[in-house]
């Protein structure tokens, strides 16, 4: 438990006199039978009159043992949070109580979602050092409060320090995602810090994970998988390369800008090229994007050029890889069809209703390629029949769906303690 309030924010003030702690999160604490209400309700009510309440909640400990051994007398104690904040002397006023049962559990530098993680956890006793002072844990269902205390406590129950959760990343234990959420729980200030730390250590983290991914495939002198995949818009190119990655469980990255197509591909182990055409890259990139045995790829984009160290290469495009080379200005005696031919491990050709594998061979005779075919499988992912018309009547359903679930995610986050620094 914190240490009393004279800690965090005191003033200068004259001998004798309480220091004018300003706060937004507090813990009342009181023997059940010396409480100065009538009850527990009565000392609820009494709390909720607080100006500018946010959160509150309150458990009775009445199975807590002393350093002796000996059970403690029944207590009650009673957290909550403010939108602004406010003095002891002003919460002993209102509780009629002694500013020695009220603590202020905000440290200089701490921000209040910090804070209240810290107290809604000692609760329970589910702060580290109640645990290794071996205090009884209470059940979160033991505990009241106006919000839903159990869900709060299993979110915040991870949150470590900002240096743990960042060295936690480091160490490529937790994602930039799960690092990026554990911070803003910690507070927005905490991650607004941080981000340029995350971005600092990406740097280090992607270049160590390509560094080990070249030295694998090396070793092992495996081939990375190229896949081209041709046919109309819509006939589901894109989301067959996804529903592969996810049915195997991979990370994949998907090529959203014609401008700066690799800008966010984080070493994903699947990369999707999306809807690539002739001018999208040169010729000589498109072979070095495609060559199975170079590792040592060099992709660009705005902010930072990122390391390739992806495993299976899907390509997506209206193009066929042959259509493709022919509408591509190449010189045609020296950067030859079969250069890219040759790369590819696998041509899927979609169409509404199936999807085809086939391969390339060349017509001595008639000096020209043409295709054959291997298999055909039904498509499943195709798109282009389906439309994206819709009545009056479910458009109002719609908007009514939208509504009802930002209704629902605001009440989500108003059920949390305020986020912002002390």
């Amino acid at each position: 438990m914190p240490e009393n309030s004279k800690n965090e924010g005191s003033e200068d003030k004259k001998k004798g006199e309480t220091p004018k702690v300003r706060s937004r999160v507090w813990m009342y604490t009181q023997q059940v039978e010396d409480l100065p209400f009538d009850s527990i309700d009565a000392l609820i009510r009494r709390v909720k009159t607080v100006p500018n309440l946010d959160k509150i909640a309150w458990i009775v400990h009445d199975k807590d043992i002393n350093k002796k051994g000996k059970k403690v007398t029944p207590h009650v104690h009673v957290g909550f949070t403010l939108t602004k904040r406010t003095t002891i002397s002003r919460m002993s006023k209102i509780l009629n109580d002694r500013t020695q049962q009220i603590t202020c559990f905000t440290k200089r530098g701490q921000s209040v979602a910090n804070s209240t993680k810290n107290l809604m956890g000692y609760l329970i006793h589910h702060t580290r050092e109640a645990k290794q002072q071996g205090k009884h844990q209470y059940a979160p269902s033991k505990v009241h409060a106006n919000f839903d205390y159990p869900s709060y406590v299993e979110q915040t129950e991870e949150i470590t320090s900002t240096r743990d959760i960042l060295d936690e990343y480091a160490n490529e234990n937790i994602s930039r995602d799960q690092a990026e959420s554990l911070l803003k729980l910690q507070g927005g200030s905490d991650l607004a810090h941080n981000l340029r730390n995350l971005d600092a250590l990406d740097s280090y983290i992607l270049e160590e994970k390509r560094r080990r991914w070249v030295q694998k495939m090396k070793k092992a002198k495996k081939p990375i998988y190229v896949v081209w995949l041709s046919g109309a818009a819509g006939t589901g190119k894109t989301t067959y390369a996804k529903r592969y990655a996810e049915k195997h469980k991979l990370t994949y990255f998907v090529t959203t800008s014609q401008n700066d197509p690799f800008q966010g591909y984080r070493g994903q182990q699947v990369l999707i090229i999306d809807e690539i055409r002739p001018e999208t890259l040169s010729y000589a990139d498109l072979l070095q994007i495609c060559d199975p045995y170079l590792y040592e790829k060099n992709l660009t984009a705005r902010y930072r050029n990122p390391s390739f160290q992806s495993s299976i290469v899907f390509l997506t495009s209206v193009y066929t890889p042959l259509e493709m080379y022919n509408a591509m200005r190449v010189k045609r005696k020296i950067d030859t069809f079969n250069q890219l031919k040759r790369r590819i491990g696998m041509n899927l050709d979609f169409s509404n209703r199936e999807i085809t594998s086939f391969v390339y061979d060349f017509d001595y005779k008639r000096q020209q390629w043409f295709t054959m075919r291997v298999e055909s499988i039904p498509n499943p992912y195709s798109t282009s029949g389906l439309g994206n018309m819709f009545t009056f009547n479910e458009l109002d359903q719609y908007g009514e769906q939208i509504s009802s679930e930002e209704s629902l995610k605001y009440k989500n986050h108003q059920s949390r303690p305020q986020q912002t620094d002390d």
